[in-house]
């Protein structure tokens, strides 16, 4: 029930510290790229959660999939959340196309999003904390027009595509650097050829936006 994997970022950490540090960089100034360790955790219970936590605790930041919550538990989980978040955390509400269990239309994604329990929503408003939300980029697309719960800069911008690396990488990449998160850009294909792997990492080479990718 815990997924460890190697994500590459363009800055050192999700830490408090780091992440004002990579603001304060000079416009422009490309960043040195390094590794960190994300634990996906997806549990059915607040109790399987806390026990997959503390087994995660050597990564150096954990990604929370709402998603895998059973629905009649998910208030009192989301209440809870606080207090046992003891790592930079990304949570997520992933609908099918997206590796979800269930299709989750756009309007529920931000409908739930907008109803978390206060305590939670608060603790992702803070600039200062290291609580972050992951949405794709269809309901990024979808909330441009609209009022979002939280500050676009607590809000990280991803992608996926569970048969294939495709062709049009740049592009996609470009779409992503487009939006206005500003807390991180994930984009996750699937490598089914010997050089998927290498054209992943050519995204690198040349990439000057400061955001972790």
């Amino acid at each position: 029930s815990i997924l460890l994997g190697e994500a590459k970022y363009q800055s050192a950490s999700f830490t408090n510290k780091n992440f004002q540090k990579r603001h304060n960089k000079q416009k422009g100034q490309k960043m040195k790229p390094q590794f960190g360790v994300i634990a996906s955790i997806m549990e059915p219970s607040a109790l399987h959660l806390a026990r997959a936590l503390s087994e995660a605790r050597h990564a150096q930041a954990c990604e929370i999939r709402l998603d895998s919550f059973s629905s009649y538990r998910i208030e009192l989980i989301l209440a809870g959340l606080p207090s046992i978040i003891a790592m930079p955390t990304i949570l997520t509400l992933r609908s099918n196309e997206q590796g979800g269990r269930e299709y989750i239309s756009l309007e529920a994604q931000l409908n739930f999003w907008r109803t978390v329990p206060q305590n939670l929503r608060q603790l992702i408003e803070q600039e200062t904390s290291k609580v972050f939300v992951d949405w794709d980029l269809g309901l990024v697309r979808y909330c441009l027009n609209k009022d979002t719960p939280f500050p676009w800069s607590k809000i990280g911008c991803s992608w996926h595509d569970f048969q294939e690396t495709p062709g049009n990488l740049p592009a996609i990449l470009n779409d992503l650097e487009k939006t206005g998160a500003g807390a991180f850009l994930k984009l996750v294909p699937m490598a089914t050829r010997e050089n998927d792997l290498e054209r992943v990492r050519a995204l690198f080479e040349s990439r000057r936006d400061r955001r972790p990718l």
